[in-house]
């Protein structure tokens, strides 16, 4: 089933100036950090839980636009989201392992990957996280590795 989600998460800075986050994911470390910004670029946006803000990571320097109390629902809507993305990776793992997520072999026309691997949850819902694409590959190994043991 496909989450329906924010798509976009608009802060003002301390400055006053508008700044919108857009497409929110959840990365490798559990942080749900967001794909782009109309403000700022080339950057990484990641919503920092405890400071409640979002910062903006650069190589050199990172910069934080705070929630304020004006904002407290939209930080509790971004934890929903963070929550949501979990709940549903873990309800992922436990279709795998049941069965009841159907898995797709997608012939490609590339010969060093001549399948595309997925599931109807993954081509839903794996714009939201690369753990997605994780899942099936610990379980497509997994199952491979139990197989293994039986012959």
């Amino acid at each position: 089933m496909a989450l329906t989600l924010i798509s976009e998460l608009k802060l003002k800075t301390e400055k006053g100036q508008d700044v919108t986050f857009y497409l929110p994911f959840l990365n490798d470390n559990r942080q749900l950090q967001f794909n782009f910004c109309s403000a700022f670029q080339g950057a990484d946006y990641i919503v920092d839980e405890d400071k409640k803000a979002v910062e903006i990571r650069r190589r050199d320097k990172s910069t934080f636009i705070y929630f304020s109390k004006r904002d407290e629902q939209k930080f509790d809507q971004v934890m929903r989201v963070k929550q949501e993305i979990l709940i549903d990776l873990r309800r992922l793992n436990q279709n795998f392992s049941t069965g009841k997520e159907s898995l797709y072999a997608i012939e490609s026309k590339d010969e060093r990957y001549p399948f595309l691997i997925t599931s109807p949850s993954i081509i839903d819902n794996g714009r939201f996280s690369i753990k997605y694409n994780k899942a099936i590959m610990y379980y497509i190994n997994d199952k491979a590795k139990k197989e293994g043991e039986k012959h």
